[in-house]
Parts: C-alpha cells; sequence; structure tokens
C-alpha cells in the first residue's frame, strides 16, 4: 500500500485516458460507457488480447520501462530477493487463496537451510543410531525437548518444510533399531515396518508425532 500510494499518482499522469482497468476511480461501466460513445463516432472496432501477457513480456524492456518512472530502489527491490532473518528464509514462493482456491505468486517465510543443517548436525552431534537405551521409549523421552523447540519455532510458517529434518531423524532411529535388534540387521525394509507400527501403536511417543509429522 505504501508503494501503491507513491508511484499511483506519477503513473496516473501518463496512463491512457481510455484505460480503465484497475484505475482509480475507474470502473466496468465507465468503460463501457465510453465504448458506447465510440461506436456512435466509428464504424470499426480493434480488439486486443495477450494472452499471458505477464509470463511472457520481456522482462529487461519492462525494468526499463520501471526505472524510468520509479528511480527509488527501494520501491523496485533490489536484484537479492530471498534472505534469510532470525532462522527463516523469506523468499517469493507459490501459495493458494483460502477465498478463490487459486494459486498465486506470494511472499513467505519457512526454516532456512542452514537452520535445517544445524538441526542435522545436532543430530549428528548426538549419533541417535549409537545411543544405549533399553528401548525407543527412552531415546524418545530424551529428544522430545529438542523436537518440541524445533517445531515450536521453526513450525510456526510453513511448517511442512520441518518434514524434511524429521525424515533424517526416521533414517537414524531406523539406524538405532537395526543395531539393537539382531532381527532388523539384515532388512532395512522391515526396520522401517517397525518404525511404522511403532508410530500407530503409540502416536503420542515423540512430539512431532503429535503434531502430524511422520
Amino acid at each position: 500500500m505504501v508503494v501503491k500510494e507513491l508511484i499511483e499518482p506519477r503513473l496516473e499522469k501518463i496512463f491512457s485516458t481510455n484505460s480503465y482497468g484497475y484505475r482509480p476511480k475507474k470502473n466496468a461501466h465507465q468503460a463501457l460507457e465510453s465504448v458506447r460513445k465510440n461506436c456512435w463516432k466509428t464504424d470499426w472496432v480493434i480488439d486486443l488480447d495477450i494472452k499471458g501477457f505477464f509470463d511472457n513480456i520481456a522482462h529487461a524492456k519492462l525494468m526499463l520501462a520501471i526505472e524510468k518512472h520509479v528511480p527509488e530502489n527501494w520501491v523496485r527491490l533490489y536484484p537479492t530477493v530471498k534472505f534469510d532473518f532470525l532462522g527463516y528464509s523469506f523468499q517469493p514462493g507459490t501459495a493458494k487463496s483460502r477465498k478463490t482456491g487459486k494459486l498465486f505468486l506470494g511472499y513467505d517465510c519457512a526454516i532456512s537451510i542452514s537452520s535445517r543443517k544445524r538441526i542435522a548436525d545436532k543430530l549428528g552431534e548426538i549419533e541417535v543410531e549409537k545411543l544405549s537405551f533399553k528401548s525407543i521409549v527412552g531415546i524418545a523421552q530424551y529428544l522430545n525437548p529438542m523436537i518440541r523447540g524445533w517445531v515450536n519455532y521453526y513450525g510456526r510458517f510453513r511448517g511442512y518444510e520441518l518434514s524434511k529434518v524429521f525424515q533424517l531423524l526416521c533414517k537414524r532411529l531406523v539406524r538405532w533399531a537395526r543395531k539393537r535388534y539382531k532381527r532388523y540387521k539384515t532388512s532395512l525394509n522391515r526396520a522401517y515396518r517397525w518404525l511404522d507400527r511403532v508410530r500407530i501403536q503409540y502416536p503420542y511417543l515423540f512430539y512431532h508425532w503429535q503434531v502430524g509429522y511422520f
């Protein structure tokens, strides 16, 4: 809105008087009235519609036009459209409108790659697969305070990105099971099935299971 209020009066001065789309104080009825009057003057019509205009327009030429009329750098946005802040990455991404259900290009944040790496490094430091607990219950009690912290902080915005972290934890839990139980040493699939059974039977064992991460 700040940008709109800054550049709209400036651009309004150079728009064609016959332009009605997305213009302040102009509407479809005014456009119809204009066409109605033009029909009294001429007996021909030119109808132009560029399909996918914003998808196909030459971006470099568009930026030249913007630079001509918008000298402020902060309005144009600097080439860097992605940045990290407080463990989150802010960047453009596809989102779905809650009202229409249609996809649009939005700007949102999710756990950053560097934050995911720090969590992965922490799991590596802990060496989950080498923990000496007699059962997976002990591992859950040991890890849950950390998991709760990760979910509560990094799950606030686009929390599904945390799934990549918990996929890594899943692999480490399977490795622990294969080291702990002889029947799983020779079968990776059997070990994964075991972990699935544990999750189904005890869905509240790990904190991330409680909130829907698997």
